[in-house]
């Protein structure tokens, strides 16, 4: 049963509800009988200093343009509202099932967020219906999750996780755009033989030719030349990926130009040892014994694998209390030549460790890297982006310069 709109405004703050009234008229111009998440996107994607746009933009990770990539997306949403039934016109379409679903899911997360919880507590106390008022940002989130929006985003090369993971934590994409990878007629420049330049500091980070273009492993690389949060926490999907990438590229040495701190990295693997995270303690003590008794050799990065062991309920906490303590005080003894590194599938899992560990993060001097693709160099092409000729054919696509040199 659609819902009234007035009913749904009463959920949501003024920025969203503003939204919905847009995407509202945008169903009602086009005599659908409800008003859907489609419609929601269109209104979304319309406003004035977009969110969603800017979302978007910092996830782009294609070698097509951003503006190019709009377009694809603009030309999906517009088939899949003309797909939507039609009806006799209504002033204020209703709500459907699956927006609605949305704005509660939002709600659910909104109070469940550890910034809100307390405000929700007193306000349950007073009233007995919690008054949860969705927040723009947050309802986005939910959008995103509906399978129609998905197909529309994947059609036009973008994927949703890597929207939602540039909503909720923008400033991570932000330093994005400086080390994106050259564009298909930029291919010649920027990069040696040798390897990648890292900005500014004259450094050459490793990489042999099958991995001379892995934009993940440079990021990696440049958290870890660091002087704060030089820890990487790996974010997404691709996390896993990323993180066996970047220790093979750590292990072949052969033509590799490092900086002096960072050349030949040994590494201690807590993987295996997962599901017994508290029980690493032996492993740990041979691993700064290594780090005391020889000063001349290289440092050590210890992968301590997914962080999911850290938000699991099952594993004794005074263990991991005890391990997360250890690590930091290692960190602190060894600085220069300890790292540590690991992997986290969703910022849901994170928050959920945060929530067991506040100050890991600092006492681990971490900083979340999100992971968007599986190698830096390797993006996903949708069936509508390879119908596009970018700026009208006057480049070539990405896969007709592949191996020819630029001029």
């Amino acid at each position: 049963m659609p819902t009234p709109v007035d009913v749904a405004r009463q959920c949501l703050a003024q920025e969203a509800a503003a939204a919905l009234d847009d995407a509202m008229a945008v169903a009602s111009r086009r005599a659908h009988a409800q008003t859907t998440s489609l419609h929601m996107l269109s209104s979304l994607l319309a406003a004035p200093n977009s969110c969603l746009r800017a979302a978007c933009t910092k996830a782009n990770n294609s070698a097509y343009s951003v503006r190019v990539q709009f377009k694809a997306l603009e030309i999906s949403l517009s088939a899949s509202l003309d797909r939507l039934p039609s009806s006799a016109k209504v002033e204020e379409p209703p709500v459907a099932n699956s927006l609605m679903a949305a704005i509660k899911r939002s709600q659910s997360n909104q109070r469940r967020q550890p910034d809100n919880f307390n405000l929700y507590h007193r306000e349950q106390q007073i009233s007995s219906v919690a008054g949860v008022k969705v927040e723009l940002s947050t309802l986005v989130l939910s959008i995103l999750d509906d399978p129609l929006v998905s197909r529309v985003f994947s059609e036009a090369g973008f994927r949703s996780c890597d929207v939602k993971m540039a909503t909720r934590i923008p400033h991570l994409f932000c330093s994005r755009s400086k080390h994106q990878n050259p564009r298909q007629f930029q291919y010649n420049l920027g990069c040696t033989e040798k390897g990648f330049e890292l900005g500014g500091k004259g450094y050459r980070f490793p990489f042999l030719g099958c991995f001379s273009w892995d934009e993940n492993s440079r990021r990696i690389g440049e958290i870890m030349l660091r002087n704060k949060r030089r820890n990487p926490l790996l974010l997404g999907v691709y996390a896993s990926d990323a993180l066996v990438t970047f220790l093979e590229t750590l292990k072949s040495k052969t033509g590799s130009y490092l900086p002096v701190n960072l050349t030949g990295l040994r590494t201690v693997s807590l993987v295996d040892d997962t599901s017994r995270l508290e029980n690493n303690d032996q492993k740990l003590d041979e691993a700064e014994s290594s780090l005391r008794t020889s000063t001349t050799t290289s440092g050590l990065v210890i992968n301590l694998g997914d962080f999911t062991s850290l938000s699991d309920d099952h594993l004794s906490g005074d263990s991991l209390r005890y391990l997360v303590g250890k690590l930091a005080r290692m960190l602190k003894d060894h600085v220069g030549r300890l790292w540590l590194i690991g992997t986290v599938s969703t910022y849901e899992v994170y928050l959920q460790a945060l929530s067991k560990f506040p100050s890991i993060e600092q006492e681990w001097d971490l900083e979340v890297l999100p992971i968007i693709t599986s190698i830096g160099g390797s993006y996903h092409r949708s069936s509508l982006m390879e119908s596009f000729v970018p700026l009208g054919g006057f480049f070539s696509m990405a896969s007709d310069l592949k191996g020819s040199p630029t001029s």
